[in-house]
């Protein structure tokens, strides 16, 4: 995981539009409409600091980025850090979209379960 570089999610389960590029972790949106979009990753267990933090970000081709909930180190700590991000975007066809991380933990690796580390893209309307 590195800072503002886009999440890969590889373990695709449902993909019906081939929106999702699993070497470049672009979303691309095919049917224009409005979409929820919710993400959430957890990290291994590492040793950060007071003032070290781990939050997600949308990041939209067109439109403001969303920011998700930080989880922050309060004290030098060894523990896992989780964070989630939702949020309801309007998107045209061609759009395109990330998730990026906002971290300044020391050598970030997500925790290998991959229920643990999820994208839910859904088209909610027009």
């Amino acid at each position: 995981l590195v800072d503002n570089t886009p999440i890969v999610f590889e373990n695709l389960i449902y993909d019906t539009h081939s929106m999702v590029n699993t070497s470049t972790g672009v979303v691309t949106i095919r049917v224009s409409g409005k979409y929820r979009i919710s993400s959430s990753v957890r990290t291994v267990s590492l040793v950060a600091v007071a003032g070290n933090s781990l939050s997600l970000i949308i990041t939209p081709s067109a439109g403001v980025a969303r920011e998700g909930a930080e989880d922050v180190c309060e004290n030098i700590a060894t523990r896992a850090y989780s964070t989630s991000v939702s949020a309801t975007l309007p998107f045209s066809k061609g759009d395109t979209f990330t998730i990026v991380p906002d971290e300044t933990l020391p050598a970030v690796v997500l925790n290998t379960n991959v229920q643990r580390n999820v994208v839910i893209i859904e088209r909610i309307g027009n």
